[in-house]
């Protein structure tokens, strides 16, 4: 690589793309038409489901009156992915009140849990939880 140049990531280079779109007012439809690239893939860099293809990106570059300057490098590496997304599920006093009748009725913790899309553990921890308060709910 040469001295002064400057590495920069695939998605910084989707985003001058995207601004340069917006500045001249082009549409995706047309930087397709003009750069050979589909617009499904085109979607996909600005969503963040796809890294680009350096040919496609220049393709697109070419398309909309720029150039892109590609150093051949391995020194570049992606981000890491960000942390997994934990979903909280709040249950209502009246699931609680099924679920109870649901296990008195013998059915299993993890049957209980499929029937309201939730873990086994979630179903126990509201059951305890649900003792604690009233004194009302077993725990077997």
């Amino acid at each position: 690589m040469r001295p002064g140049r400057k590495i920069v990531s695939p998605h910084r280079l989707v985003h001058t793309l995207f601004d340069r779109l917006e500045e001249i007012g082009m549409s995706v439809a047309e930087l397709s038409r003009r750069s050979g690239v589909s617009r499904t893939t085109i979607g996909n860099w600005r969503l963040g489901d796809h890294s680009p293809q350096v040919d496609h990106l220049d393709q697109c570059f070419a398309a909309t009156g720029m150039i892109l300057d590609v150093a051949a490098t391995n020194d570049w590496e992606p981000p890491p992915p960000p942390p997994p997304v934990q979903r909280t599920y709040k249950l209502r006093p009246a699931d609680v009140r099924r679920m109870k009748m649901m296990r008195d009725a013998g059915y299993t913790w993890a049957a209980i849990a499929q029937r309201f899309a939730v873990s086994s553990q979630t179903v126990i921890n509201y059951m305890a939880d649900m003792k604690n308060e009233s004194g009302m709910f077993r725990r077997d």
